[in-house]
Parts: C-alpha cells; structure tokens; sequence
C-alpha cells in the first residue's frame, strides 16, 4: 500500500527561511532610516504633509523596488530546498496526495512568511513614528497601511517564483533570475514613471507586485483609496495564477 502525505508543516522544516526572513525585517530597519535620512530633518517642519512621502519614496524604490522582490524570491528558494536537495518533485506528482501536500505546504508557509514580514514592516514603522515623535504627522498612518498591504504584493511575487523553481530546481538559479527579471522590470518601470508619470508598469508585471502594493510612488495621495481598488486585484489574480501553474507543475514533475 502506497503511503499517503500527512505530515504537519513547519517552520521547523526550513531555519534559512526564518534566518532569511529575519534578514529581510533588519534591512527594512535600515531602509527605513535610510529613507528618513534622505529626506532631511527640515522636510518635518517645512513640508509634514509630504513628508511621510518624501521617506517612503526615498526608501521604496531601493527596498520594494529590488531588494524585497530578489529576498522573496531567495524565500522560495529556501521553501523550496527539501524538494531540490531529493531531486523528487517528477516522484512527488505520481504519490495519492503528494502534490496537494506539498502544494498546501508551501503555500501555508510563504502565506506565514508574507504576513510576518508585513506585521513587522508596519510594527517597525509604528515604532518609529513613537520614537521620534511622529504619528500625528500627515501620512504616517497610510505609511503603516501600505507596509501590510506590501505583503500581498510579497504573495504575487512568492507565488511567481514558486512557479519558477518547479524549473530552475536550485536556490541559486531561482535567485539568479530573480535579480535579472527585477532589474530589468525596475528600469522598465522608472522608464515608465519618468517618462509618462504613470505606474501602470509596476502594475501589470508580476515582478514588480511588491512595490505597486506598497504604494512608493503615492502614499497618502488623495486617490489612494482608488489605487488599492486597482493595485490589490492585481496583485490577488497574479498570485491566483501563478499559484495554479505551480500546482500544475508539480503534478506534472
């Protein structure tokens, strides 16, 4: 009789996705004091309605542009490892259950890893505000919503590359492609931005998912409201996608 899957999922499983994911709330510490830094002591008394702004844009383009969505991908990798290291994803689709298993583990895990990346972003920028004596400036607060929604953004981008590595079967191949396809998609989407002051590039490609849901370009603009109506169900039918391609190819090995 062929065992069926059945085993819990774990972080236990995965201690360089937790040490990864760590890595990833410390840069956010830095590119946020980066961010500030950039935007001047002066901007909090000559321009507070734009300075939330001025930080967020400041640190996003660097963070949520490129370094998040190639460390997300570096996640994957990481959730991914058991299955690379046995070479058994082809054994793993021909099992009673195997392939809905492991898709439901992978999926729970990096569902936990976005959302404690997310929790901590927003914990880090509440802190912040306390410490310096900011959280009745303008922005501060949308600052705060657009570090959460910055997860489902983590989940677009997670579910891409979860896809991906049923290819590439290697951290550092996953990883390798990450940067090559953020890159280029970033210099496409700055293009975009300078050029034609739109970021309907960031919206549209799944690479970019992270810093479109974070909203760098328009916090606390007068038309957020009709950003996240736009931006959100973007990034869900990505991720919605893509998670379905991965079953696939895991069924399919």
């Amino acid at each position: 009789m062929t065992k069926r899957f059945s085993a819990p999922f774990s972080l236990k499983k995965a201690p360089s996705t937790v040490a990864v994911s760590g890595a990833v709330v410390a840069i956010f510490v830095g590119a946020l004091f980066y961010g500030s830094a950039m935007a001047g002591a002066e901007i909090w008394s000559t321009d507070p309605q734009s300075a939330y702004a001025t930080v967020w844009n400041n640190l996003g383009g660097l963070y949520f542009g490129v370094i998040l969505p190639i460390l997300v991908a570096g996640i994957v990798g990481t959730l991914m490892q058991p299955e690379f290291q046995r070479a058994n994803i082809q054994w793993i689709g021909s099992q009673p259950g195997g392939t809905s298993f492991v898709f439901r583990e992978k999926l729970r895990l990096l569902l936990i890893v976005c959302g404690f990346i997310a929790i901590m972003q927003a914990f880090i920028v509440i802190a912040y505000g306390v410490f310096t004596g900011r959280t009745t400036e303008y922005g501060f607060m949308s600052a705060v919503g657009a570090a959460l929604l910055s997860g489902v953004g983590m989940l677009a981008v997670g579910a891409f590359y979860l896809w991906i590595s049923t290819y590439t079967r290697s951290i550092a191949s996953t990883v390798s492609i990450a940067i090559a396809l953020t890159v280029a998609s970033m210099a496409a989407a700055v293009a975009t931005h300078f050029a034609f002051n739109s970021t309907i590039v960031e919206m549209l490609l799944p690479t970019t998912q992270v810093i479109s849901t974070s909203f760098t370009r328009n916090l606390g603009a007068e038309n957020m409201g009709l950003a996240m109506l736009t931006v959100l169900p973007s990034a869900l039918c990505w991720s919605g996608m893509f998670l379905t391609l991965f079953k696939r190819r895991l069924a399919r090995g």
